[in-house]
């Protein structure tokens, strides 16, 4: 990815279909393919990367089981909790503790660039602001490392746990 400090106001990024972490496909791949796009960002210009903020989430859960129960909201319910990682010179460090969802990313980009609302859900979500510190030293831009990624099997074309020991 070639950013070259030309990035839009807003960009949502989705992988392709093989790099989406989901059965059968790898999870290490998808995970690289994450780190790229990252360090697309990071390696851009410091200008750039001072009014950028990546929120990282996924589009479910993943499978694993969870001991919390999902919080009683509405008849739709927010359902079961899905990771999410915020990215920027301005982030707070740590764990987050605000309840957001999905739509919290939509309501953030409605404040930030004063647009109206889309719906109901976002009228009503989490909108991040507490998640930043303005005041704070702005965080450096950090490269992250890609992981070598265990090889196939012939036989199972999407994992050999024999790879493991290698």
């Amino acid at each position: 990815m070639e950013l070259a400090g030309n990035l839009p106001a807003l960009s949502w990024v989705t992988p392709p279909a093989a790099d989406t972490d989901h059965p059968p496909d790898s999870a290490c791949a998808g995970e690289n393919w994450t780190v790229q796009q990252i360090n697309a960002v990071m390696q851009g210009p410091q200008s750039q990367w001072n009014t950028t903020v990546i929120f990282l989430t996924w589009d479910d859960f993943g499978g694993f089981y969870d001991h919390a129960a999902p919080p009683f909201r509405d008849q739709y319910g927010l359902g079961i909790r899905v990771p999410m990682i915020v990215i920027g010179p301005w982030a707070i460090q740590g764990v987050y503790h605000t309840e957001v969802e999905f739509a919290s990313v939509l309501r953030f980009m409605e404040e930030t660039f004063a647009l109206p609302n889309l719906g109901g859900a976002d009228t009503v979500a989490n909108d991040f602001q507490d998640a930043f510190n303005y005041s704070q030293t702005p965080l450096p831009q950090l490269v992250l490392s890609q992981r070598t990624c265990p090889k196939a099997s012939p036989d199972d074309p999407v994992f050999d746990p024999d790879d493991l020991d290698d």
